[in-house]
């Protein structure tokens, strides 16, 4: 069975989502499910390369503030946590950014 995940990137209501993997970018395979007036939305695959220690996660952010996040797939990295620097988990962790608002298909 293949693991799939969807996610709201964009709710057009100031609440958005961006999506972080430890897996290289083409190790996930991102679809467009939705970009209308109510919504910007992406289905995620896991590919083959995709493995047990990787991770898969959704940080939400809420007029440009984060508010949360959670773990989609695989194993949860140490340094995430409530006091992690989103903007920097590229730079810091090797984190790849795979889903984002307005990206383009």
């Amino acid at each position: 069975m293949i693991e799939r995940a969807s996610a709201i990137l964009d709710n057009r209501k100031g609440k958005t989502r961006k999506v972080f993997t430890s897996a290289g970018p083409k190790d996930v395979y991102v679809k467009l499910l939705s970009d209308c007036d109510t919504s910007f939305s992406v289905l995620m695959t896991p590919l083959m390369k995709f493995g047990s220690s990787d991770y898969l996660i959704e940080v939400t952010f809420e007029n440009g503030t984060v508010t949360g996040f959670r773990n989609l797939f695989g194993e949860m990295p140490s340094w995430a946590n409530e006091t992690t620097d989103w903007s920097q988990v590229e730079a810091l962790y090797g984190a790849n950014l795979i889903a984002y608002p307005g990206m383009s298909f």
